[in-house]
């Protein structure tokens, strides 16, 4: 079916608003069904994954708000209507999602196009709270506060490489671990390519010349690094149906927090202890 060019934006919202989707979600140390999914889902994750310098700048904006409005300096200036559309733009969908219960997973991944105007909203706020103060020793402490920040989530960021999405903040969130038992963190599966590599690379048991692995994820997600032969005699090939694998590679999705009760763990993937 054919939809007009200016009606696709809503037929793609009413789609997005009803996607069939009937999976689980580990959030807030439960796995939960799409219908039990709460309101407040994208505004915690919000809060627990942003760097808290972003946090910090929507609070100082908003005190810098109101420091203006007691002052009684309210003026509709240029910079109050760049504001007032980055407001929009980030708030709005954010809003619109929440209120039509949309179904939610995956972390905030399907509203990411919110982000750079929530912080630009965060950067002006905090310009906006420094112009506010005369106090230089405030305006130096701030500064410092920033920078500090600004390098933990840096030092985060290279920790974590290759999988920066997984991120969590220190101050709500309370790390990585404290994170991992309360939200979903490698939700993508994107560290089997480490996990396939590792396996070609290093695994060779004596006297076999074939090594049959499995997994629990879809096949492109491990075959595709395992079209060349690694180093020697040996290959390997994807269980067939029914089929005894000599190796598993498990993500543990809706499972990280149980122990396996089976096999031997040859290698595991982690970022900051998690």
């Amino acid at each position: 079916m054919t939809v007009p060019f200016l009606k696709a934006p809503f037929v793609a919202l009413q789609e997005f608003a009803k996607y069939p989707w009937d999976s689980t979600v580990f959030f807030d140390g439960r796995l939960l069904r799409p219908s039990e999914v709460p309101s407040h889902y994208l505004m915690t994750l919000l809060a627990n994954c942003l760097p808290e310098f972003i946090l910090v700048g929507w609070l100082l904006g908003l005190v810098a708000t109101l420091r203006i409005h007691r002052a009684g300096h309210v003026a509709f200036d240029r910079q109050s209507l760049g504001a007032l559309i980055l407001f929009g733009a980030s708030v709005g969908p954010l809003a619109s999602i929440i209120i039509s219960h949309a179904p939610l997973y995956d972390n905030f991944r399907h509203v990411l196009f919110t982000l750079p105007p929530l912080i630009i909203l965060s950067a002006a706020g905090g310009w906006a709270f420094a112009r506010s103060l005369a106090n230089q020793t405030v305006l130096l402490v701030l500064a410092v506060l920033y920078v500090v920040g600004i390098l933990t989530a840096i030092a985060d960021m290279r920790a974590l490489y290759p999988y920066e999405y997984t991120y969590f903040n220190h101050l709500i969130a309370g790390g990585m671990l404290q994170a991992n038992q309360r939200f979903e963190m490698e939700y993508l599966g994107t560290s089997f390519r480490e996990a396939a590599l590792w396996l070609k690379d290093y695994y060779r048991p004596p006297r076999i010349v074939e090594i049959v692995y499995s997994s629990n994820a879809d096949p492109e997600l491990t075959g595709y690094y395992k079209r060349e032969s690694p180093p020697g005699d040996v290959r390997f090939r994807r269980a067939n149906k029914d089929e005894r694998a000599n190796v598993y590679l498990f993500l543990r999705r809706w499972r990280q927090q149980s122990e396996l009760s089976w096999g031997k763990t040859l290698h595991s993937i982690g970022r900051e202890g998690v």
